[in-house]
């Protein structure tokens, strides 16, 4: 089943998030791209059809897709809610992160850059796990990414569970470049987030029971993206 989707193209088109949660290992990512034309043409006996899948070793429980563009070219952001769970194989992560895939043909997606941080990296599983007290669950792991625009987004903001928010420049889609986070002690960020990059704030709600907005410190702004506001 489709845990999120993302439908674009007037309609014509859905993104779907599609980790079978119940019969899949821990350990594998998935998406898929569904022609929707004929639901959206209320065609009777409407059917969607599977365009293309992709499947991945290190993730798993994939989420929330978003189509964007860059210089009118289809890329898609996707992360994946967990990992292996475990630190036994440096190709299965403990935790999930977030990737950006080419799209520019639908039927044969690939990987363009993996976004993470320090703490998802394989090579830290252990110590990542001792910090935060356990390798299951959601752990340091990303939960859900925003942009702050479709076409040619500048931003990503990604709620980590025990990490708090990560703040990437994404202008250039293969070399992501975090710029900012924020982070409190005791709490985490499981929700999705707004970026307002004309105002420099970031909106967050957090567990337990907050809602914050932030200001992204405007030498970072202003270095990275004064010509642009």
């Amino acid at each position: 089943g489709a845990h999120d989707l993302f439908v674009a193209k007037e309609g014509t088109r859905g993104y779907f998030a599609v980790p079978d949660v119940y019969t899949q290992a821990l350990g594998v990512g998935a998406f898929a791209v569904m022609d929707l034309s004929q639901i959206q043409a209320r065609a009777p006996n409407a059917k969607a059809t599977a365009i293309s899948e992709m499947t991945w070793e290190d993730g798993s429980t994939s989420q929330y897709p978003i189509l964007i563009t860059y210089r009118g070219k289809d890329y898609l952001m996707i992360n994946d809610e967990l990992g292996s769970g475990a630190c036994d194989d440096p190709k299965k992560p403990q935790w999930g992160y977030a990737r950006i895939l080419d799209l520019s043909d639908e039927k044969k997606p690939t990987l363009v850059s993996l976004i993470k941080t320090e703490a998802q990296d394989p090579k830290n599983c252990q110590a990542a796990g001792m910090a935060e007290g356990s390798l299951s669950g959601f752990g340091v792991g990303t939960h859900y990414c925003n942009v702050d625009r479709l076409d040619n987004p500048r931003l990503l903001s990604c709620g980590i569970q025990a990490g708090g928010v990560r703040i990437y420049d994404i202008r250039n889609p293969w070399r992501p470049k975090e710029v900012a986070y924020f982070s409190r002690a005791g709490e985490s960020v499981p929700g999705l987030q707004r970026i307002h990059l004309e105002r420099r704030e970031v909106w967050l709600a957090s567990q337990p029971g907050k809602f914050y907005v932030l200001k992204i410190p405007a030498d970072v702004v202003e270095s990275r993206f004064g010509y642009m506001l």
